[in-house]
């Protein structure tokens, strides 16, 4: 098990700084697991880096399990990469443990007690040294963090907004309308829904279920995402095109206006 605290501030002229910080971070948060938050939060990260290069955007990974820091499949490594700034693997995931398990019990595999209001503590510092903050949870809503606390309890005191990733498939609007009425019962901010990885064959189902989770939720579909082949360079050279590429991917699946909804503060 590894542990870090929040990194140094920045040392960039503060462009943002007249923005209020509660609209300077996103929490993408799942219906499930293997939704694709990861992708989405590093294809994201990358579209956002590249279109505000003066900006320090950064992301986080409060807790990760089953994975080392360093592998290349690692949720940090990944991000780290998306991101391209200087920021190390144990800045950005701040617990990691090798089983692949809830959070909470892969903890006590390693025989660690995640301390949470220091989780707490750590991305609300992590918001403060930088312009904006992308913070991916650990699988769905509810995924134990803590004996007493879930993903939920972290979003819900950190107040950050959120956007909720899910399948496009079938059962995808019972898992995602279940994950907004406990998120707006808790008074926490939606700002929007991504459908992630439709196949060829389920395009009208992906933007079927798309309109009844909006008429449902009152929260906009900002996007339905097609199942995406570019794999995750192996070598560090290749992720700067990668990045274009995910950039170039996001404007096309994701109308600007609904990216100026999903990053306000970034977008204006």
């Amino acid at each position: 098990m590894e542990v870090n605290t929040a990194s140094d501030a920045h040392t960039k002229q503060d462009t943002y700084a007249h923005r209020s910080s509660d609209q300077n971070a996103l929490f993408v948060t799942g219906t499930d697991t293997e939704v694709g938050k990861t992708f989405v939060t590093a294809a994201l990260a990358a579209w956002l880096s590249l279109r505000c290069p003066e900006a320090d955007i950064r992301v986080w990974k409060p807790v990760q399990s089953g994975v080392v820091r360093g592998e290349q499949g690692a949720d940090s490594y990944v991000l780290r990469m998306a991101c391209g700034n200087r920021e190390t693997e144990k800045e950005i995931a701040t617990f990691s443990f090798p089983e692949p398990l809830a959070p909470w019990i892969a903890a006590q595999k390693a025989g660690v007690e995640i301390p949470f209001e220091r989780l707490v503590e750590v991305g609300k510092e992590r918001l403060q040294s930088c312009h904006f903050l992308f913070a991916e949870g650990a699988g769905g809503l509810l995924v134990p963090l803590t004996q007493q606390h879930t993903v939920h309890d972290l979003i819900a005191a950190l107040g950050f907004p959120v956007l909720v990733v899910a399948r496009p498939s079938l059962g995808t609007v019972n898992h995602t309308l279940l994950t907004i009425s406990k998120l707006k019962a808790s008074g926490i901010r939606v700002q929007g829904v991504i459908l992630n990885g439709y196949k060829p064959e389920q395009v009208r189902h992906a933007k079927e279920n798309a309109a009844m989770i909006e008429h449902f939720s009152g929260v906009p579909v900002l996007g339905c995402l097609p199942w995406n082949e570019t794999p995750y360079p192996e070598h560090e050279v290749g992720w700067k095109e990668w990045r274009c590429k995910m950039a170039a991917w996001v404007e096309r699946y994701i109308p600007l206006e609904r990216l100026k909804r999903l990053l306000p503060s970034m977008l204006q």
